[in-house]
Order: structure tokens, then sequence, then C-alpha cells
């Protein structure tokens, strides 16, 4: 899962987002109210373009919920 944080648009896994609050407990699993708290959004994983070059690029806000974003490289 990946984690967008509102204010900059940044991407991570929701190790580096613990990471950024180390001295904050969590739930397991982290709920979508806590994330809100923070700032920050799910990004729901897109299907994978089937291209090999393709590569993420960022988030898309689509039908109410943040998607990964592809784009193909070369």
């Amino acid at each position: 899962m990946l984690i967008r944080i509102r204010e900059t648009g940044q991407l991570m896994d929701i190790g580096s987002f613990k990471a950024m609050h180390p001295n904050t407990s969590f739930p397991h699993p982290i709920s979508v109210e806590c994330l809100d708290g923070f700032g920050a959004d799910v990004v729901l994983e897109s299907p994978t373009p089937e291209n090999p070059k393709a590569v993420l690029d960022g988030a898309v806000f689509k039908d109410g919920a943040w998607y990964t974003n592809y784009k193909v490289q070369g």
C-alpha cells in the first residue's frame, strides 16, 4: 500500500510513513481515518501496464479515490 502526503503529493510506503512519525503508535492495519488525521491518503493500486518500460508516475484522483499512475519511459 502506498500513502500520499496531501501537503506535498509525495508517495511513500507505510514503513516510510511510520518512520516520519517515530513516537506514534499506529493501529494495525492503519485506518483511513488515522491517515486523514495526519494529512495523508491511501493510494489504491491501478492495473500495472504490461509494457516493461512502465514506471510509477505519481498518483491520480479518480472517482473519489487516489490511484497509482504509470507512464512508459523511452
